[in-house]
C-alpha cells in the first residue's frame, strides 16, 4: 500500500494528507497524528515498503534454498495483499482521515497469516515452512517502524506501537530523499549483503545475483 497508490483508484495527495492531519475534520476515534514543528513544505508523499520486503525474501532464500522463492516473496507481501482485498471491500478504510488496517497488519493478524500460509508447505519439511512463516511474520517488524497509523497488537486493540513517525518519515532530508527512504535503505543494505553471501555459497551465477541486487535497488529508487 502507498500514499498515492490505493486500491480502487483512490488517490491521496500530499495536500490532502496534510490538511487532514493539520486540522481537517476527523471522526471520533480516527487516528490523527500531528505535524509538530515540521515544515509542511518539506513533506512529500511516501510509499510503504516495497524493496525492503523484497530484500527480506531474498535474504531468507539465500539461507533456505529449499524454500520456493516465489512463496517467500509472496509471503513477504501477504499482509499487503490481504489489505488490498479488505480496503477494496471497505472493511479497512484507506483514507488518511479514517485509516484502519488492524485486520491485515496487527501483530496477531500477521502471525495468523504467516501460520496459515506456511501450513500450505508443512508437508515439505521444516526447512521450507519455517522460512516461509518468517517471511510473512517479518512484515510486521518492517512496517511497525513507520506506518500511516501505529500498528496494533491485535484488531481493535487499545495498544498500538508507542511511536508515530509517519509525518517525520515523509519529510525530506538534506540528502535529496525522505527520512523514510533512508530508513528503508538502511534496512535494504544489510539484507542485500546477506543475500549476496548466501548466493555465493549456493554458487548462483554472478550475473543473476548482480541483476537481482540492481533490481532491488532500482525498485527502491523508483518507489
Amino acid at each position: 500500500m502507498a500514499i498515492g497508490l490505493k486500491p480502487g483508484g483512490i488517490t491521496h495527495t500530499r495536500d490532502t494528507l496534510l490538511h487532514e492531519r493539520q486540522g481537517g475534520s476527523h471522526p471520533v476515534g480516527a487516528h490523527r497524528p500531528t505535524l509538530g514543528n515540521l515544515d509542511a513544505d518539506k513533506l512529500t508523499p511516501i510509499a510503504l515498503m516495497y524493496a525492503a520486503h523484497f530484500a527480506v525474501g531474498l535474504a531468507i532464500s539465500s539461507r533456505a534454498p529449499r524454500a520456493p522463492i516465489g512463496a517467500l516473496l509472496a509471503g513477504c507481501f501477504l499482509p499487503d495483499i490481504v489489505w488490498i482485498v479488505l480496503a477494496t471491500s471497505g472493511i479497512e478504510p484507506s483514507s488518511p482521515r479514517v485509516f484502519f488496517d488492524d485486520w491485515s497488519h496487527s501483530l496477531l493478524s500477521i502471525v495468523v497469516e504467516a501460520s496459515l500460509f506456511s501450513l500450505l508447505f508443512i508437508r515439505r519439511g521444516v526447512d521450507v515452512w519455517v522460512p516461509i512463516w518468517l517471511a510473512v511474520a517479518l512484515h510486521f517488524l518492517l512496517d511497525v517502524l513507520i506506518h500511516p497509523k501505529p500498528l496494533a497488537l491485535y484488531p481493535l486493540a487499545a495498544w498500538h506501537a508507542p511511536w508515530d513517525l509517519w509525518i517525520w518519515g515523509s519529510s525530506r532530508t538534506s540528502f535529496l530523499f525522505t527520512h523514510y527512504w533512508w530508513v528503508q535503505f538502511g534496512i535494504i543494505v544489510p539484507l542485500i549483503l546477506i543475500y549476496i553471501i548466501g548466493a555465493r555459497k549456493q554458487a548462483l551465477p554472478a550475473n543473476l545475483v548482480a541483476a537481482t541486487v540492481l533490481s532491488v535497488l532500482g525498485l527502491h529508487l523508483l518507489f
